[in-house]
């Protein structure tokens, strides 16, 4: 080979790795974060769907929170109509009312993303709310039946107390009703109300009526302690439950209290006994409820712990009175 011959080999091998050397081509851009998982997305409105979003390690934990957040409202916290003006603080009942399962059945989980940098799964989950509304719409219509039901039997001549009961069922299945009807609206604002003969107000009233004609007589049991039976007597007062006269009543209301001595400090003397209440029709001596209760109190001396036990007597009572006269309506 000539010298000029392998100069020319050399140069060409010097510029060969130059000619194949370029820029490198620019990355693939990385996929963009849907709209949906951070703010609105106009395939779901939010006029037309309850949304959720969720987030987690794995699909199957990030579809479970978002269907669960949908379904959240659909569990509703109810608190129980009370019985007259004796409650005490804390004795309000609230109870939990599970909606049907046809709403929670359309719950969908509409779109999935898994981030490429974090690698969490983002989940939206949808309803539509429309179809919300119509679900609830027919468990407004089964309250109406349950309610219309309850007070036809509460108007059946009978047993005075099992028609206390059966309105006093329709009192607090109208109170979830009317907390349906406010769920529906906030699901569906465009839906309009479903048109209804009766309010709670209207339904505690007729109820309340029938409690003012009870006719209870009040006596203390033989061997009690002296001033249980005016206790009794102020405990209907306070209930706004009314006692026979001239020893006239349809229910005898039994009670028996013996206080004694328990345990007490240096000057201090503590008194308790159980306060056991029956209440008796009087025609055919048929039990028809009964309750104990355990009775405390302290005082300087005896005769002032006596007072303030029977004084709590009356008080416990009066806030149970008419439990006790629901609870018969069932016996």
């Amino acid at each position: 080979m000539s010298k000029l011959s392998m100069r020319v080999c050399l140069l060409a091998l010097m510029v060969l790795p130059t000619a194949c050397v370029g820029p490198a081509p620019a990355p693939t851009d990385a996929p963009s974060t849907p709209a949906w998982v951070s703010g609105p997305d106009q395939n779901y409105p939010d006029t037309r769907y309850l949304l959720a979003r969720a987030r987690a390690d794995t699909a199957n934990e990030a579809q479970d929170q978002a269907r669960a957040t949908v379904a959240r409202p659909f569990v509703l916290r109810v608190e129980a109509a009370g019985l007259g003006d004796t409650a005490a603080p804390g004795d309000t009942t609230r109870r939990l009312v599970a909606l049907s399962d046809r709403i929670i059945e359309h719950i969908r989980v509409a779109e999935r993303w898994q981030d490429p940098k974090t690698r969490l799964h983002h989940v939206l989950a949808v309803l539509p709310r429309e179809v919300a509304s119509a679900s609830l719409g027919e468990e407004i219509a089964r309250r109406d039946h349950d309610i219309r039901r309850a007070v036809e039997q509460s108007g059946q001549p009978g047993d005075l107390l099992l028609r206390i009961r059966h309105l006093d069922r329709a009192l607090q299945v109208q109170v979830e009703r009317e907390a349906l009807q406010n769920l529906r609206t906030t699901v569906d604002p465009r839906a309009s109300a479903i048109a209804t003969a009766w309010t709670a107000a209207r339904l505690r009233a007729e109820r309340d009526g029938l409690f003012a004609q009870v006719r209870l007589l009040p006596r203390a049991a033989a061997g009690s302690t002296p001033g249980l039976e005016a206790a009794l007597s102020t405990a209907l007062s306070r209930s706004g439950l009314h006692a026979g006269d001239n020893g006239q009543g349809d229910y005898l209301l039994a009670a028996r209290l013996i206080l004694e001595d328990d345990a007490s400090g240096e000057g201090t003397i503590r008194q308790q006994g159980v306060l056991e209440v029956t209440l008796v029709e009087r025609a055919g001596e048929r039990v028809r409820a009964s309750r104990r209760w355990l009775i405390r109190a302290n005082a300087g001396d005896r005769a002032g712990a006596t007072r303030r036990a029977l004084d709590e007597a009356a008080n416990l009572l009066a806030r149970n009175l008419r439990h006790l006269l629901l609870e018969a309506g069932s016996h």
